[in-house]
């Protein structure tokens, strides 16, 4: 029932770009009693750059319809028609829509019915699929929805004298019709089923509230698209035009989708709305609905670590000190938090200003993260190969000893710029990681201090029980030297 109203391109991977820094994919496919079965579906996560701090994931270009009408209202700018088409959503179907005459003359005649979700939603209509738009009306927090017998809906999209138009409605996109009649401001639909009646109703509606929730918002550029996923900037009227946040749409249509965005938002309000960390991406705000889940986060505009370290290689150890000592505070957060963040990677470490100053590094993308109580069973989950620890790859076992893993593998690219199991392909990279074999033959290591090598070593131990906890990590001799 949605059409798409964009082309998603295929983009290069930065593996693609950064051979010396290259991971991959995989996922652990085991299952165990207590799971939902939802849960259950392996889910495979590319490497390219979307999948960073807003947890896209790219996928190959898949080609989706576009409406030969131009929707576009009078002054609309081609960003904002760009943000309205990658964010929001687009819903058509075959209704019967009653011709406006006398209330005695009951007149319903087949059309094509479009509703357009998001910043600046209306509905409209046409005689065929790819006729010429007979009208538009726009929707406003005061549009009304009402059920009426015989599978009929009413949609009254007048908006009440004295009312701010400004503020709860699209005034710079009036109302809109392709004749020389009057737009009618009241609609009423007949739908061959009760089930369609209300399915729509409840679409409206939603367009209703996501309408009232996102005026809080002024959206800017898009940062990046995906099939299932979209990220724009944006801000509050505070911000005087600087965009202090992003937001994120995400599909939550199937019932793992609906569940994993809803997993995010618990978890991300629990870290830093209710006990904030410097160094872990905050969230602002959010909204979910059925099909879509909205994440408003904080900006970061520094870059992350992946491309900090294509560009420049190795960090002195010093400076590593000090960027690792903030990344594993941001971890062991988590941790004390009961949560294991699972993708632990360059890609996912941003910088809130600069890479200059290595203090704003902070964990992104909670995609992938579970909280861990004693009910806790193995599941399949998505994972980084060069990175997901050997009992992650083996039988998906999870446990807060795999972020020390990846946490490891970090620190060993921060040290000597490339990740310490790359390898030409998946699989070499994956036996690699199951061996426990670590080198530090290279020349890159000849200036790392003795205490570095054993951490990294210690945190990269094959068992897991063997390695240390975030906490004990932050103890280490080396973070005390010099």
């Amino acid at each position: 029932m949605g059409l798409g109203l964009l082309d998603v391109d295929v983009i290069q991977s930065k593996e693609c770009r950064s051979s010396f820094l290259t991971t991959s994919t995989c996922c652990s496919a085991v299952s165990s009693g207590g799971v939902d079965s939802t849960m259950l579906d392996t889910e495979m996560l590319s490497n390219s750059r979307l999948s960073s701090l807003y947890g896209g994931a790219t996928t190959t270009g898949q080609r989706l319809t576009i409406l030969e009408e131009d929707l576009e209202t009078e002054d609309s700018s081609t960003s904002q028609k760009q943000i309205q088409k990658k964010l929001f959503e687009l819903h058509e179907l075959r209704v019967l829509k009653q011709v406006p005459l006398p209330d005695w003359m009951k007149i319903f005649v087949p059309r094509i019915v479009r509703l357009q979700t998001g910043t600046v939603p209306y509905m409209e209509y046409a005689r065929s699929e790819k006729g010429e738009v007979r009208q538009r009306q726009m929707i406003s927090v005061w549009t009304r929805v009402d059920r009426l017998p015989k599978n009929k809906l009413s949609i009254d999209f007048r908006i009440p004298e004295g009312s701010d138009r400004s503020t709860h409605a699209p005034s710079s996109s009036p109302s809109k019709t392709t004749n020389d009649k009057v737009a009618h401001d009241k609609w009423i639909l007949k739908f061959e089923t009760k089930n369609e009646r209300d399915l729509w109703a409840k679409l409206v509606q939603d367009a209703i509230d996501l309408l009232g929730w996102i005026a809080k918002f002024t959206l800017g550029s898009v940062i990046m698209e995906t099939e299932n996923s979209s990220v724009v900037e944006c801000s509050t009227w505070m911000d005087r035009g600087r965009p202090s946040y992003v937001m994120k749409s995400m599909e939550a249509s199937s019932s793992k989708q609906s569940h994993s965005a809803r997993n995010e938002i618990e978890i991300q309000r629990m870290l830093t709305n209710y006990s904030s960390h410097p160094n872990i991406v905050a969230l602002h705000d959010s909204f979910h609905q059925k099909d879509k889940t909205y994440l408003v986060m904080e900006n970061c505009v520094g870059g992350d670590l992946f491309d900090f370290i294509s560009q420049n290689g190795g960090m002195d150890e010093h400076e590593a000190k000090t960027l690792f000592r903030h990344i594993t505070s941001a971890i062991n957060h988590c941790h004390e938090h009961g949560v294991v963040h699972l993708d632990i990677k360059p890609e996912n470490l941003f910088f809130k200003v600069s890479s200059m100053q290595l203090e704003t590094v902070k964990l992104g993308d909670f995609g992938s993260a579970m909280q861990l109580d004693e009910n806790t069973v193995k599941k399949a989950i998505s994972c980084t190969v060069g990175y997901a620890a050997p009992e992650v790859l083996q039988n998906g076992k999870i446990s807060t000893a795999a972020d020390v893993f990846s946490a490891g593998a970090v620190l060993y690219t921060i040290l000597c710029g490339y990740s310490p199991f790359s390898a030409p392909s998946e699989d070499e990279m994956v036996e690699r990681t199951l061996s426990g074999e670590i080198f530090f033959d290279e020349l890159e290591w000849w200036r790392i201090s003795k205490e570095a090598k054993e951490l990294v070593k210690q945190m990269l131990h094959s068992d897991a029980k063997q390695r240390p906890t975030m906490e004990e990590v932050l103890e280490h001799p080396w973070f005390s030297k010099w």
